[in-house]
């Protein structure tokens, strides 16, 4: 108990008694009054230094409690406030990068598109020079049949037509260009 609570109930205890025994009805008491007077005084002169002492303290330490608080609500305030501005970034930042994202999609669709129209040219390409070769090769395949049936047809009008004299006719032929050649 510090010494102030112990001169509170000293006061209550030595007071309270004689203002009840007056209270009562018995008159009062002078001796209770000189003895409440001198122990006012008493207590007056005691607690002179230490109660303006004990209340400087108080407000000291309430001041500084207050203080605390102060710099505990500014620092928190603080750390709200850059809370608040990442968050503010992080909205502009994820808007960018969507952004950005969404411009790289754009750009990679547009390669896309160009490697998928450059990759038809070439298959249309490839396509037409199959093609091309096939009818060629068709054609010549067509040619050589032709030939082969006219070179039949023609052998069989020529079996037909020719006489044993033109046959013999056409060997002399032959044979006359034959040694004109190598000669």
């Amino acid at each position: 108990m510090n010494k102030l609570s112990f001169f509170i109930v000293l006061i209550l205890t030595l007071a309270l008694p004689g203002v009840s025994f007056a209270a009562e009805g018995h008159g009062p008491d002078p001796f209770g009054i000189i003895n409440f007077f001198i122990l006012i005084t008493l207590l007056f002169l005691v607690l002179k230094k230490p109660i303006p002492q004990f209340f400087r303290g108080r407000a000291l330490k309430t001041k500084l409690a207050i203080d605390e608080a102060q710099k505990a609500y500014d620092d928190a305030f603080r750390h709200y406030e850059e809370i608040q501005c990442k968050l503010k970034n992080a909205d502009v930042e994820g808007k960018e990068l969507l952004a950005s994202i969404k411009e790289e999609a754009e750009l990679e669709k547009q390669k896309i598109v160009v490697q998928a129209r450059e990759l038809a040219e070439n298959i249309k390409k490839d396509a037409k020079r199959l093609a091309d070769h096939e009818i060629k090769r068709a054609r010549v395949a067509l040619k050589e049949e032709a030939i082969s049936i006219a070179a039949e047809l023609a052998a069989e009008k020529i079996k037909t037509r020719l006489s044993a004299d033109d046959h013999q006719q056409i060997g002399k032929e032959f044979v006359g260009q034959i040694q004109k050649e190598s000669a």
